[in-house]
């Protein structure tokens, strides 16, 4: 039950910044700039403040989130995505999945140390963020990829619910799921 639990807030915290961000690279697709910026930026505040009131929700531990956190996380976030959003638009020969995987690996250790210089808790915790990241953005990457592949917009926002769901799990199981099963009862 502490695993669903933590899905369902790692989710929805999540959802806005993938949603965000694949909305946005449709958008640098059909030539839209500042509309794929905006979508990004719009994604990310979202998650940032969804982030901000529930990260409580995932840490077994006492956790404050604090403003210095809240900045931290949303320009960490947008000064990545930003190139990205032209990332996928590119027709380079080395633009494919081996790229997604490779640059996915070095972008979640880059977000961790970036998120690092807002990190309030325990500074060792972020080994394991940086290993849930490293994890989560190469499959973030892939999935981005193959959902902008699909035509309709209805159907490229639902898969992004569907790998959304899946991505969370793997940052949970990596992520959270060691602090929650050391509590009594864990399920």
């Amino acid at each position: 039950m502490k695993f669903l639990r933590a899905l369902f807030w790692e989710s929805l915290q999540n959802l806005p910044l993938l949603g965000g961000f694949l909305a946005g690279a449709r958008m640098m697709q059909n030539g839209r700039v500042g509309l794929a910026l905006v979508c990004a930026l719009v994604g990310i505040l979202l998650g940032v403040l969804v982030m901000h009131f529930t990260e409580t929700r995932l840490h077994p531990d006492t956790y404050t989130s604090t403003l210095k956190g809240v900045v931290v996380n949303a320009l960490v976030f947008f000064v990545l995505a930003v190139p990205f959003l032209f990332y996928y638009g590119g027709q380079a020969r080395w633009i494919g999945w081996r790229s997604d995987i490779v640059l996915g690996v070095v972008i979640g250790l880059v977000m961790t140390a970036g998120q690092g210089l807002g990190w309030e808790g325990d500074r060792r915790r972020l080994i394991q963020h940086a290993a849930a990241m490293a994890a989560a953005c190469p499959l973030i990457m892939l999935a981005i990829r193959y959902a902008l592949r699909i035509p309709t917009w209805g159907t490229m926002l639902g898969s992004c619910l569907l790998f959304t769901v899946a991505i969370s799990a793997v940052i949970v199981l990596i992520d959270y799921w060691p602090q929650l099963k050391r509590q009594r009862g864990a399920g």
